[in-house]
């Protein structure tokens, strides 16, 4: 990714470079839920307790979601300040605050996909978490920052580079995480102990 924005220039590098710290700042609390919610599902989940586990898989996922987007709304509309804050050139300054606020989008998906992600781990599903971030990142992100480079889409690509990297994981972990199957998943070893195999 980041041999493609070197395309944009120098200050581009910059940017986008400040705009991942950010983003990995404001990520800081994802840490945390999601070891909660590994934790407390897959413990409900060991004693077979499917409804303490959906109501944990759930209350967790919406702190995480609403503490994202608090963080991120904050930062949005303070974005040039904060951005003055890792360079000083006016111009760069400028657009590196167009990449913080696309980075705020990014992250409250990135909240989505933590939340949905800690009863996935619980339930021992964890191909699909590598499967939807490696289309993420390989799929869409960097075909969209790499348009943006060489053709007259520009920074716009690089804004939807960042945003689809966490968009698109957190849509198809939501949807694996709706669908209830990481509850089967959990149930597949003590099954399989039970039939003596």
């Amino acid at each position: 990714m980041l041999a493609i924005v070197s395309l944009f220039g120098p200050n581009a590098v910059a940017a986008f470079v400040v705009a991942l710290r950010l983003r990995a700042l404001m990520n800081t609390p994802g840490w945390g839920f999601g070891l909660a919610s590994s934790s407390l599902v897959g413990q409900a989940l060991g004693t077979r307790d499917e409804p303490s586990a959906d109501g944990y898989a759930r209350d967790t996922l919406r702190f995480t979601v609403a503490t994202y987007a608090v963080v991120a709304a904050a930062v949005f509309v303070f974005a040039e300040p904060i951005s003055s804050w890792f360079v000083q050139d006016e111009a760069i300054v400028s657009m590196t605050a167009t990449l913080v606020r696309a980075t705020c989008i990014s992250v409250v998906a990135w909240g989505l996909m933590n939340g949905a992600l800690g009863p996935l781990r619980a339930g021992g599903d964890t191909r699909w978490p590598f499967y939807a971030q490696v289309l993420g990142l390989g799929a869409f992100a960097v075909p969209a920052a790499y348009l943006g480079a060489t053709t007259s889409l520009g920074l716009p690509g690089l804004q939807a580079a960042l945003i689809l990297e966490t968009a698109v994981p957190a849509a198809i972990l939501y949807a694996r995480y709706r669908s209830g199957r990481w509850k089967r998943a959990a149930k597949r070893p003590a099954e399989t102990d039970a039939g003596g195999r």
